[in-house]
């Protein structure tokens, strides 16, 4: 078994769970939430690019869980997932591999690894320097940090 991270020193907060119906219970997941005195933990992933290998690759394939630096969080270990996304990678027609992408979304809703959130809603605050304020989609209603400045 990995070495749990000191929750003390826990500057993240992630989604996860450890109980599942048809899956290999997953004590690492469970043991840290005890430590942490959390039963559910909030995560957020934005995929490298817009397809389902970005964006539910390293979320759910099983080979992908790793000690550290692990975005496979839940650590949902299933074999018949793993082996979609090999098909889905594999597959050169979109509408194929969408199809596969489809069924691995279904496998994972099914088996309640993650709990999508699907309205979010953040009050932010600015001091009245900040200048080059912009908000909008991308940054999901925050401020794009890249356009920020300050005045004088």
């Amino acid at each position: 078994m990995a070495v749990l991270p000191d929750p003390a020193a826990s500057r993240a907060v992630l989604i996860g769970t450890s109980r599942y119906a048809h899956l290999e219970q997953i004590p690492a997941v469970a043991n840290n939430l005890s430590a942490l005195g959390l039963g559910i933990v909030i995560y957020r992933w934005l995929p490298d690019f817009p397809s389902g290998q970005g964006s539910l690759q390293p979320l759910a394939d099983g080979r992908l869980i790793r000690s550290t630096g692990n975005t496979n969080i839940a650590e949902l270990d299933d074999p018949a997932i793993d082996h979609l996304f090999d098909t889905a990678i594999a597959e050169q027609d979109p509408e194929k591999a969408g199809s596969d992408y489809a069924r691995i979304n279904r496998r994972i809703s099914d088996s309640a690894a993650f709990l999508p959130i699907l309205f979010e809603k953040s009050v932010i605050w600015r001091g009245s320097r900040l200048t080059n304020v912009y908000t909008g989609g991308p940054w999901q209603g925050r401020y794009d940090y890249v356009s920020l400045g300050v005045s004088e």
